[in-house]
């Protein structure tokens, strides 16, 4: 009988520094550096999130764009549910996602940070997600995926707090000097302080 490995997350926390660094050593020179930032603002990113369900990346976009030309939120708000789902047909179960994104939106409108998503990466990344997760149609894998890509929210959800540690080894450091040193950068004060 073989004994396989741990995983990395039972691993001690020297050897998952360790493999941190080979991984940083082994992967730059081969990628390069590859700055970590946002691709679209947070609200953009939920909505195309609960757009790509079920959806091709081409066909997300494609329905996305033509939301918008219903106007701001408040409009499509406002629209009937028919009118939304006609603007986001190219995504896969338009009558289902329609009224959801409706309701997503209806609900920030009504919510003390409004549209505006940003105050979230203030916040600790389980309260967070816990905010997103609390939105109609928005469950624990669109929020992550919003998380994720908003990247210091993604850092905080691995117990790291810099812009640029990579975490894919589920590593937990003392010390946010540690976790620099580990991955070889240096702490991002306009995001980081």
């Amino acid at each position: 009988m073989t004994t396989e490995a741990p995983l990395n997350v039972a691993r001690p926390d020297d050897e998952r520094a360790a493999l941190l660094v080979w991984m940083k050593d082994t992967l730059r020179p081969e990628y390069g550096e590859r700055p970590l930032n946002p691709r679209r603002e947070p609200l953009h990113e939920l909505i195309s999130t609960i757009l790509s369900q079920r959806t091709t990346h081409a066909d997300e976009e494609a329905a996305y764009r033509e939301l918008r030309t219903l106007g701001d939120w408040d409009a499509i708000i406002a629209a009937p549910v028919e009118a939304v789902a006609h603007a986001i047909r190219r995504s896969n179960y338009p009558e289902s996602k329609a009224p959801r994104i409706q309701a997503t939106l209806a609900a920030l409108r009504d919510s003390p940070g409004g549209y505006d998503l940003e105050h979230l990466r203030d916040l600790p990344v389980r309260d967070a997600l816990k905010v997103l997760t609390d939105l109609p149609g928005v469950g624990v894998k669109t929020a992550s995926l919003v998380a994720v890509t908003q990247s210091r929210w993604f850092f905080r959800r691995h117990g790291l707090d810099g812009g640029c540690r990579a975490s894919v080894t589920g590593m937990r450091f003392p010390t946010a000097g540690q976790a620099d040193a580990a991955a070889g950068c240096t702490r991002d004060t306009r995001f980081f302080p």
